[in-house]
């Protein structure tokens, strides 16, 4: 199941238009016969584990190294 999201997730074409990519997934996963909050709970939850969590330690680790370029 994993594999074929990934699959969905690269094909989608890269647009101007953010979050297209989110709605793609998230009607992919309604149209294999999941409830509507489970795929938005699904999508939040890779969003967060994909690039927010990342990007909130590299910005903690990235002031860290700076704190100690600093001083």
């Amino acid at each position: 199941m994993y594999a074929a999201l990934n699959l969905v997730w690269s094909l989608v074409p890269v647009t101007g238009a953010p979050g297209a990519a989110d709605v793609a997934l998230l009607l992919a996963l309604m149209a294999v016969g999941a409830p509507l909050a489970s795929a938005c709970a699904a999508v939040v939850t890779l969003r967060l584990l994909t690039f927010w969590i990342p990007a909130a330690l590299g910005a903690l680790l990235s002031a860290g190294f700076e704190h100690r370029l600093l001083t």
